[in-house]
Order: C-alpha cells, then sequence, then structure tokens
C-alpha cells in the first residue's frame, strides 16, 4: 500500500523576508523633495514658467520642518506594521493613509490660501514615493 508524501518544506514554516529598516527614511525624503517638484512642475503646466524653482528651496526647507512628526508616527506604525502584517500592500497603504493623514492635519492647522493645493501635491508625493522604494529586501 502507498502512503503519500510530504514535501520536504512541509514540516518548516515559511521564510521571513528581511525588512528594509530604512524605507521610512527613503520615502519620507524621496516625498519631501518630491512635492516641492510637483509644485513647480504644476506651475510650468499652469502656464507660469519655471518661476517656482526660486520657491523651491523654501518649501523644501518648510516640508523637512513640519513633517517631521508624521515621519516619526510613520516609523513606529513601519515598525508595527512589519510584525502585524505580512502583506506589503496593505502596509503601504496604511503607512500612506497615515502620511496623508497628517499633511493634512498640517495644513489644517497653519491654513492659508495654498493649503488645499499644498495638500494635495503633497498627497500625491507621498503615494509616489512610495512607489520607489521596497518594503522587504529582495
Amino acid at each position: 500500500m502507498l502512503t503519500p508524501s510530504l514535501p520536504a518544506s512541509a514540516g518548516t514554516p515559511p521564510k521571513r523576508r528581511a525588512p528594509n529598516t530604512s524605507y521610512p527614511l527613503q520615502w519620507w525624503a524621496a516625498s519631501i523633495v518630491l512635492g516641492p517638484t510637483l509644485l513647480v512642475l504644476l506651475g510650468v503646466v499652469q502656464g507660469e514658467g519655471l518661476r517656482g524653482w526660486e520657491t523651491w528651496p523654501v518649501f523644501l526647507l518648510f516640508g523637512l520642518v513640519f513633517s517631521l512628526p508624521v515621519l516619526g508616527a510613520c516609523w513606529w506604525a513601519h515598525a508595527w506594521l512589519l510584525n502585524t502584517l505580512r502583506s506589503a500592500f496593505a502596509i503601504k497603504l496604511l503607512l500612506n493613509a497615515i502620511a496623508i493623514g497628517g499633511v493634512l492635519l498640517n495644513f489644517l492647522l497653519l491654513r492659508g490660501s495654498m493649503a488645499m493645493l499644498l495638500s494635495a501635491v503633497y498627497a500625491c508625493s507621498i503615494v509616489l514615493a512610495s512607489l520607489c522604494f521596497r518594503l522587504y529586501e529582495s
């Protein structure tokens, strides 16, 4: 009588992928640079030319300063989500939601005539930057 045999790997747990521990920093830095760049490109599309490059360093500096609390929240959430969820897509989706929520909260508190535009531009930069980096090492 034949007995079914299990594959050799049946008794071993699946290997855990090595996380990219610098993902939050890479993602944050890329979105900070991408935000003002998208704003300048939006100005070009609207016919303002390249005048936006004059304010690019200012937006970069303010982006660095005002996004530090969001970076802290995302860094903590990244570590927690890596231990909680397996799906890279779900982790990135939740991290994007946290970061976009932080951006909206920042601009809600700051107010100003460009708050909605800047919120939209930085939200786009957050999503685009998240597509550029891997959550797990190859």
